[in-house]
């Protein structure tokens, strides 16, 4: 069964995962095609559950939806520490995880997609999963610290880059060939998965970077943006669109 037959089904259905085990607690996903209340029914809805009768479990998780390969990520979202308990506050998660037109718009012909969760228990006040490392990227002299979890969540690069065969495992990164505000946009986005207010105005170095960690999302936004602006660069822009795989900003350059 796919997601098209799925979303038909109305406000508050939900789908459940198969039960799994971290750190002896036991879990499984809910997902809202529809969203869980009236107030999301534009947006699915996506929750952590914790099965086993316990109480006062404190966690903080990541859960992510990829393609149906399960390689490229459409969003992430992290979470505050939460904590779970079984019974009333057993559930945590995103009521407006992701627009549906967002979602069905990345899916295109495909009907199908992977939702990953990544939970970090925290006992006596320390995290035990490894995965919740930082890793400092020094951008031009600035730096810039964050997951790598929440950054491999999101982009394949990222992915390879810290859990490839050939993993990067210095916690400090020196990025070349990038500008310290526009790393910090990417950053912006991969954690809040808003649209960053540069792309506002640098839309076409957005797009580029976009394109080198492999943030798909963020290259159509980029798209759409310059689009807008088509009969000033169109040249340019046609080529942008030519050397970084953008059909949209291609077409448009070319119907011109």
């Amino acid at each position: 069964m796919g997601y098209s037959i799925d979303k038909a089904k109305g406000i508050g259905y939900n789908i459940t995962s198969a039960t799994f085990k971290v750190s002896g607690y036991y879990w499984d996903i809910k997902f809202y095609p529809n969203g869980d209340t009236t107030e999301a029914e534009c947006f699915v809805s996506l929750y952590l559950h914790l099965l086993s009768k316990v109480t006062n479990v404190k966690a903080q998780f990541n859960l992510t939806i990829l393609d149906k390969h399960g390689r490229h990520p459409l969003r992430s979202r992290p979470s505050k520490l939460r904590s779970f308990d079984g019974k009333g506050n057993s559930s945590w998660g995103f009521s407006r995880f992701i627009k549906k037109t967002n979602l069905e718009s990345y899916l295109k012909d495909d009907d199908c997609f992977v939702i990953k969760c990544t939970i970090t228990i925290h006992k006596s006040g320390h995290a035990v999963d490894v995965n919740a490392k930082f890793v400092t990227f020094e951008v031009n002299g600035q730096t810039f610290k964050a997951h790598r979890s929440i950054l491999a969540a999101r982009s394949p690069v990222f992915n390879t880059q810290f859990y490839g065969s050939l993993r990067e495992v210095s916690d400090t990164i020196k990025i070349e060939g990038i500008e310290e505000p526009v790393f910090a946009a990417i950053l912006e986005f991969v954690y809040s998965d808003l649209c960053p207010e540069m792309c506002k105005f640098m839309p076409e170095h957005l797009l580029v970077v976009a394109d080198r960690y492999g943030l798909e999302i963020l290259k159509l936004i980029c798209e759409k943006k310059l689009g807008q602006n088509i009969n000033i660069n169109m040249v340019s822009y046609f080529t942008l669109g030519e050397y970084h795989n953008c059909t949209q900003l291609k077409d448009a350059s070319s119907n011109l």
